[in-house]
């Protein structure tokens, strides 16, 4: 569950809707595989990984972050009940991929990251504060099934 005022509710859903899945998707797990390398080993079957620019422009790559983002985006239908939302793919993640948890929380920061070159001054602090929390709660419930 995540705490967020009206105000924040409000400032979440409404960036949302600007908010190109497909792009902003491949752009944020790019980002995590290319900022965090060790995560890449989660994605070995996606081909060439050999170098920030092969990254970026690996169709599987943002293929998969477009369909990772259009969860998340699932999920703010659901900010009362996150883990409910996320318990198929936290035990997915974790019986399955066996992903460390913590990468959950590195690719909301990449998401953060990109909402904020994306939105420009749209994306103001209070609106990285929401986002802040939103993420952190999605993180906490894929990691749910971990505990």
């Amino acid at each position: 569950m995540v705490h967020l005022t009206a105000d924040e509710t409000a400032l979440v859903t409404g960036l949302w809707a600007k908010v190109n899945v497909k792009e902003y998707g491949g752009e944020a797990l790019g980002r995590l595989l290319v900022v965090y390398p060790w995560t890449q080993r989660f994605f070995e079957h996606f081909g060439d990984l050999s170098s920030a620019s092969a990254v970026m422009h690996n169709p599987k790559v943002k293929a998969h972050g477009e369909k990772v983002l259009a969860s998340f985006g699932d999920g703010l239908k659901h900010l009362d009940d996150l883990k409910g939302a996320f318990a198929e793919l936290s035990a997915l993640h974790c019986e399955k991929s066996h992903v460390d948890p913590q990468n959950f929380k590195l690719l909301g920061n990449m998401l953060v990251c990109v909402l904020s070159r994306h939105l420009g001054k749209e994306f103001s602090p209070q609106a990285q504060a929401a986002y802040e929390k939103v993420v952190a709660g999605v993180a906490n419930a894929l990691a749910h099934k971990y505990h």
